[in-house]
C-alpha cells in the first residue's frame, strides 16, 4: 500500500491488483493461517484431526494462492450484472 496524507490522501495498491493474492492479503492481515500444535504424547484421534486440519488449510491456502485481487473485481462486476435481472 501507498499512503498519502492530507487533503488528496488516501491510500494505494503498491502493485497491480494482478499481482496480488488474496492469501497474501488475508496473511497481511491475520497472520499465517493453520498453524496448529498437537502436544507430545497427544492422543491418536487428536493426531487424526491435526492431520484433517492440515490437508483442509493446505486446500484453502491453495484456492486463496490462486485467486488475484483482479479476479475477485471481476467476479464481483460479474455478479453485479447477474444481479440486475434482465427481462424481455
Amino acid at each position: 500500500m501507498k499512503v498519502q496524507r492530507g487533503p488528496s490522501g488516501g491510500c494505494e495498491l503498491a502493485k497491480h491488483p494482478s499481482h496480488i493474492t488474496a492469501l497474501q492479503v488475508l496473511e497481511a492481515l491475520e497472520g499465517r493461517m493453520g498453524a496448529v500444535e498437537v502436544k507430545s504424547g497427544a492422543t491418536p484421534g487428536a493426531r487424526a484431526i491435526r492431520e484433517l486440519w492440515t490437508r483442509s488449510t493446505e486446500a484453502a491456502r491453495d484456492v486463496l494462492r490462486s485467486t488475484t485481487l483482479a479476479d475477485l473485481a471481476a467476479r464481483q462486476q460479474a455478479l453485479e450484472v447477474d444481479s440486475q435481472g434482465y427481462s424481455i
